[in-house]
């Protein structure tokens, strides 16, 4: 978690791949497991990055459970967040 946050301080991201900005999903094993991942995350200190906003985390039962573009994801912050918010259109009759 350090080595992303300081690489995404550093703008590492920006140069070779054209990046504004990335994020990055974690997908483990349990609820209480996330819980202490994002815990950890909100401990860090790394000054021009989003710090705990630029992880994503999700459980692998979750993420089998749903497609992974529509499923709530929770932030380092617990914040809970969609990669993809699909919008369902009526077909005209």
């Amino acid at each position: 978690m350090q080595v992303y946050l300081s690489a995404y301080g550093a703008k590492q991201h920006e140069t070779p791949f054209g990046w504004k900005a990335f994020r990055v999903l974690t997908v483990t094993t349990d609820d209480q497991r996330m819980r202490s991942m994002q815990a950890a995350l909100r401990e860090l200190q790394f000054p021009s990055t989003p710090g705990a906003g630029l992880f994503f985390f999700a459980t692998r039962l979750a993420l089998r459970r749903s497609d992974p573009f529509v499923h709530t994801l929770q932030d380092g912050n617990g914040h809970l967040i969609k990669l993809i918010n699909r919008v369902e259109r009526k077909q005209a009759a």
